[in-house]
């Protein structure tokens, strides 16, 4: 955000602009004070976390060492409390960028802030049993909010099973490739799901990534969905990866608001 103040303004018209943003700030609201006009910003009536924990050996992908986080320095030894981390780039909540399975296509750090936000579709697919396949019929129910530039969010519940349980490893629903399709072929701008990989750990995996990473689409992955999430059919998705230059992915905070 600006500052209110660009050189150009008189001090009255900076007072003014301060009242402004006061007064909204009183009411709840925000006003940002740019130039010589006044943006209103909405105001947010429910915010949501949907980015899972990350801790020390956390349940995460199957491959490689799980996060390892230790203490490089601590407040009663050296005044400072400082953390040491070492995982890779999907673990925890995270998101895949094309490069992730393309060779040659956008890396994570391509997207711009506006390409990672939007309209967020509850897809409620909870009713789905172990190594089952969201298809294009469980998908159509949601046709029309899943539009182009949308984002659509898969709720298996898999998020409640996070363990280093068989079952949450390797038996989770996953996107058909008839249903990754399908989604690509409507315009979608990124997809969400509460595991670790949109494809499950089965044959359609691979292929469900290549249809989404090459069309361009970014994949949230490793969701935590509350249950206050599916009192609204849409939400404001915001999903912020991590800066990482040239790289298939990073870990990512994901976010959902709702607006007055």
């Amino acid at each position: 955000m600006q500052s209110p103040y660009n050189g150009s303004q008189s001090p009255s018209t900076l007072s003014t602009a301060r009242e402004h943003i006061n007064a909204s700030n009183t009411q709840g609201g925000m006003v940002a004070a740019m130039s010589s006009r006044i943006t209103y910003i909405p105001k947010v009536r429910q915010a949501l976390n949907l980015t899972a924990p990350l801790y020390h050996n956390n349940p995460t992908v199957p491959r490689g060492n799980p996060p390892q986080i230790g203490l490089m320095a601590t407040i009663a030894r050296d005044g400072w409390q400082i953390e040491t981390i070492a995982m890779h780039s999907h673990q925890g909540t995270h998101m895949d960028a094309p490069s992730h399975h393309e060779e040659g296509m956008p890396a994570i750090d391509s997207f711009t802030p506006d390409q990672l936000q939007g309209t967020g579709v509850v897809v409620d697919v909870r009713d789905k049993q172990p190594d089952s396949l969201i298809e294009i019929a469980d998908l159509a129910e949601y046709e029309a909010l899943i539009t182009k530039n949308t984002i659509p969010i898969l709720c298996t519940g898999w998020c409640r099973k996070r363990s280093w349980s068989k079952e949450w490893l390797y038996h989770s629903p996953a996107l058909s490739v008839a249903g990754a399709t399908w989604l690509v072929d409507r315009g979608i701008r990124g997809i969400g799901i509460d595991h670790f990989t949109v494809g499950g750990y089965g044959d359609e995996n691979e292929p469900t990534h290549h249809v989404l990473l090459s069309s361009g689409i970014w994949v949230a992955e490793d969701l935590d969905i509350p249950d206050a999430f599916f009192t609204r059919e849409t939400w404001h998705i915001v999903a912020l990866p991590l800066n990482l230059q040239g790289c298939g992915g990073a870990p990512a905070r994901v976010v959902a608001f709702d607006y007055e």
